[in-house]
């Protein structure tokens, strides 16, 4: 009986050694899972995109107080972008300050002639402006002309430069909030709406 029990014995260990192998091997295993997961997840992390940039056009800032902008821009008519003066010099740009006296949205009109240097100037301090071109044609389709709309995401909104503006001399410049650019296609919804009527 003592042989019986000893080879039960030995088997039992052999079997235990066996488990203790795979189970070492499962571990491993498991660890290497573990490392990847980690690994992965600290590239994701690194991944993370750029924060917005704050953009500042001549003393515009979204979000700015409406104090703080006039007396950072003491003569409104005198406002340039690289140089390029408003297209309605006597007027300057036109400015929305919300009920807070936070700057929600700014528009600068110019020549279309000058463009390229507004576009050059803007994205060589704020390089992720992004520029595509397309064709576009006038609603009651009287013209069709060559449309470059530049664009990108700022701290609380967007920016946008568009070559051709209500009639095809003349270019814009829009640095607006989230919550004008919501407001603005709320609108638009509501007058398509009505127009479907």
């Amino acid at each position: 009986m003592s042989c019986a029990r000893l080879d039960i014995g030995t088997a039992a260990r052999a079997d235990g050694a066996g488990k203790l192998r795979i189970n070492i091997k499962k571990g491993r295993f498991q660890m290497k899972k573990t490392w990847i997961a980690v690994a992965l997840a600290l590239l994701a992390g690194c991944a993370k995109k750029a924060p917005e940039p704050v953009v500042n056009l001549s003393g515009f800032e979204l979000g700015g107080n409406a104090e703080q902008v006039l007396q950072g821009v003491p003569n409104w008519k005198s406002i340039t972008i690289g140089g390029v003066p408003s297209y309605f010099v006597h007027l300057g740009p036109s400015a929305d300050f919300g009920t807070d006296n936070k700057l929600r949205s700014l528009m600068f009109l110019f020549e279309s002639t000058s463009f390229s240097q507004v576009v050059g100037t803007v994205s060589s301090k704020y390089p992720g402006l992004a520029c595509k071109d397309s064709r576009g044609s006038h609603p009651d389709g009287s013209a069709s002309f060559d449309q470059t709309v530049c664009s990108m995401r700022v701290k609380g909104g967007e920016l946008v430069i568009q070559r051709v503006y209500g009639r095809v001399g003349m270019s814009v410049l829009t640095l607006s909030s989230d919550a004008a650019i919501a407001e603005e296609k709320e609108g638009a919804a509501k007058r398509l709406q009505e127009k479907q009527k």
